[in-house]
């Protein structure tokens, strides 16, 4: 049979799955509204809860009584810290609570909740709960609370500072004493909220064998279970996280804003828990984007070389260290931008306040960073009379060169995404006129969580038809990482896109993710476990397909379902053949688990040096924008952006990356700022705090460049967040270039736009 098949030759197929803007996975379900999301979620007897947070920030509880709240008709169950595991936990540094015991350290911090049977009644017991205060004095400012005589946030650390972070390459102030050429700014960021549609919501229930159930709207559930078993004191086969449909997240669901208070109330009460926030609670509770005040010297040559750079970084921590330390770490590492630099010094401090806790959101760290140096780049070029794009040009990355940190860049196409927008903008070219203008920024990132070891596995499974089901431990939160995975696992094994099936993220059933979907990691750390399990599952059914048609498995292959003998275009059968009859009547069964992981080495506490980051990525966008000077008013034009995605797996996927990172770049650069007097926030809501809206943005053109990286599954690396960190350098070069001053603080609101140009001097 084989060697007639061999006399037929021709042409076979190619598996062209890869690099196709394939329909996302999850759409047909969330176009009809079938999707379930945390809200969704409703289960026999549900209670729905509320917790009560502080109204100081900063204040010892003396005394918390809860009795007229539990006598309230509808209400179930009242729970504080005394019904909580005594203890204190968090991801890097144990400084949190569950509930607040002694005192409490921002406003916002948890109290109480209550759960009943519905939610005015859970509102109304709330105010029924009498807290017995004694205000302590507060501090709001990071460069304060470093001050001998500041208050003190946490009594074990009496400095307030909570970590540092230290980068050491070459010796800057030697090069700075010799150099005549020095520049030294300050710069400013403010506080950001991730501002997801969909609010923090949380299902918890509690079966007869006191096994926990949570459905969370989460992007990191094996984390989160991590955390909660830590502070619940539960053994982890006695918690199950569930990941509902997550309606945006952007760092901001890593955190366990609603879990806890909802497993312990339906702890109490005996009956399923809801808790989901609203509003005004997400943005005086959840976690934040810290606020940097950065300080950059730099020197250079009079041909534009970068000799050095000496960078310090204070880090409003707010009052819980969180996710703060990896924030900083990152920022540290990327400080110094993708230049090739000889002296590098970074010192980074990270400062409890007493303001709104900091978190992780898209960029972590690096959106301060970058803004910060890129402006001052700019600031440099103007100075020695250098067109910025050749200034970037002349310092940057290429491979074989040595970060910061030490490490060597190998397959890295950064100076490719600055010739590329230099190239589709032709900036040169194009009509300047008053007070219009282009500014141009470049960031370098990571693809994988750094300074960590980074950890994905991933689970497939042959069905009796042939179909596939993939299982991973990483949600996808909007950013079609369902689709990504299931076009990688389609083209290991040969099969149809169609035909994968991915569903998300269970901690009973799905294999374990570290970190979840964060630090642009999917694409490369669980693509690479996809593809490995995939390819454990092509071996097994090229060996049944060997043994079924008598060919070697060397000679075989699988395209789109088939199986064929090299060089002859005829197939031998499909894969549904083969497996259908490896089942039935065979009793074989294809089940194969891929893993994948970084060596995650720490940072030199001392010099910051280390093969920290798995693998970097860059990108580079320019800004066309006009400023009205009357009102101060920025109106951006459009956007040029160019990202190196080592491999697009779904093109028109990655550009919605772009178009949804820059979004949240140009809210950070113009408009969003929560403003907050002795620790209140005073615009918690989408009426006063201001984000870029569809009916804002401006035309948007997304450049993709695929410089295969060496380590990336097919050649990917991530891009969720490279897309929108450069943004904020961009806008603030062009509001530059257009008006001729320089705001070094952000937001470039219209009213800061305006106060500059009033201490412009006359030219």
């Amino acid at each position: 049979m084989i060697e007639l098949r061999k006399k037929i030759k021709g042409h076979i197929p190619k598996q062209k799955i890869l690099g196709k803007s394939v329909q996302k996975i999850d759409a047909r379900e969330k176009a009809t509204g079938e999707a379930k999301f945390g809200g969704d979620i409703y289960l026999p007897g549900m209670l729905f809860g509320k917790i009560l947070r502080s109204r100081f920030s900063h204040a010892k509880i003396l005394n918390i009584d809860i009795s007229k709240a539990e006598k309230l008709p509808g209400v179930k169950a009242v729970v504080t810290w005394k019904d909580a595991p005594d203890i204190q936990i968090g991801l890097y540094t144990d400084d949190w609570r569950f509930f607040a015991k002694d005192k409490v350290r921002y406003r916002g911090d948890v109290v109480a909740a209550v759960a009943a049977t519905d939610l005015d009644i859970a509102s109304e017991a709330l105010e029924l709960i009498q807290v017995d205060w004694e205000e302590l004095p507060a501090v709001f400012d990071p460069l304060e609370a470093m001050q001998p005589e500041a208050p003190i946030v946490h009594e074990e650390v009496p400095d307030n500072i909570a970590n540092r972070r230290k980068i050491r390459k070459g010796n800057p102030d030697k090069v700075f004493a010799s150099s005549s050429l020095v520049f030294e700014d300050t710069f400013k960021t403010q506080m950001v909220e991730h501002c997801s549609i969909e609010t923090h919501v949380a299902v918890a229930q509690f079966d007869h064998s006191d096994k926990l159930t949570i459905w969370s709207s989460t992007q990191a559930p094996f984390n989160n279970r991590l955390i909660l078993g830590r502070g619940l004191q539960m053994p982890m086969n006695k918690l199950r996280i569930i990941t509902t449909n997550v309606g945006g997240a952007f760092g901001g669901k890593q955190d366990l804003m609603v879990e806890p208070s909802c497993a312990l109330l339906a702890k109490k009460a005996g009956r399923p828990v809801r808790i989901a926030t609203d509003r005004e609670e997400e943005f005086i509770a959840s976690t934040v984007r810290h606020p940097y005040i950065l300080t950059y010297k730099t020197a250079v040559d009079q041909q534009g070389k970068i000799l050095a750079r000496k960078i310090n970084i204070v880090q409003d921590l707010g009052a819980y260290n969180d996710l703060g330390e990896g924030v900083l770490r990152y920022a540290a590492i990327m400080a110094s931008g993708p230049y090739n630099i000889d002296h590098v010094w970074v010192d980074g401090v990270a400062v409890y306040t007493n303001q709104q806790v900091g978190g992780v959101m898209r960029g972590v760290g690096v959106n301060q960073t970058t803004f910060a140096g890129e402006s001052q780049i700019d600031m440099i070029a103007k100075e020695i009379k250098m067109d910025p794009f050749e200034f970037r040009l002349k310092n940057a990355y290429k491979n074989g060169d040595i970060t910061a940190n030490g490490q060597q860049l190998k397959g890295i196409g950064f100076r490719e995404t600055l010739k590329a927008v230099a190239e589709q903008s032709d900036y040169k070219s194009r009509r300047k006129r008053k007070n219009h203008g282009f500014g141009l920024a470049c960031t370098i990132y990571t693809s994988g969580a750094g300074g960590r070891r980074d950890y994905s596995s991933a689970v497939v499974r042959m069905n009796e038809d042939g179909t596939v089901a993939l299982m991973v431990g990483v949600p996808d939160v909007g950013q079609g990482c369902r689709t990504t995975l299931s076009q990688i696992c389609a083209q290991e094994l040969g099969v149809n896109y169609e035909d994968v099936w991915v569903d998300q993220p269970d901690t009973d059933h799905s294999p374990v993710d570290l970190f979840g979907a964060n630090a642009s990691r999917v694409t490369y750390i669980t693509g690479n476990a996809v593809k490995s399990a995939a390819a454990e599952a092509k071996k097994l059914l090229l060996e049944a397909a060997s043994n079924k048609w008598e060919a070697a498995i060397q000679d075989l292959l699988i395209v789109n379902n088939q199986i064929y003998v090299k060089g002859v275009s005829k197939p031998l059968g499909s894969i549904k053949e083969l497996v259908t009859e490896m089942h039935r009547p065979l009793g074989q069964t294809i089940v194969t688990s891929g893993t994948y992981h970084t060596p995650g080495e720490p940072m030199d506490e001392e010099t910051g040096q280390g093969n920290v980051i798995p693998i970097y990525t860059f990108a580079t966008q320019l800004a066309e924008l006009e400023v009205d000077p009357e009102t101060g008013k920025v109106n951006v034009l459009n956007i040029w952006s160019a990202n190196d995605v080592g491999k697009a797996v779904n093109p028109i996927n990655v550009e919605g990356q772009v178009e949804g990172g820059i979004q949240m770049g140009l809210g950070f650069a113009l408009s969003e700022e929560i403003v907050r007097e002795q620790g209140c926030t005073l615009n918690a809501s989408f009426s006063d705090y201001k984000m870029f809206t569809s009916i804002d943005m401006p035309r948007i053109i997304p450049i993709i460049v695929e410089m295969p990286e060496p380590l990336g599954p097919y050649g990917a690396r991530g891009v969720a967040e490279s897309t929108a960190i450069p943004t904020a350098g961009a806008i603030a070069n062009a509001v530059a270039n257009a008006l001729g001053i320089r705001v070094k603080e952000l937001p470039l609101s219209p009213e800061r736009v305006l106060a500059a140009l009033k201490k412009k001097p006359e030219m």
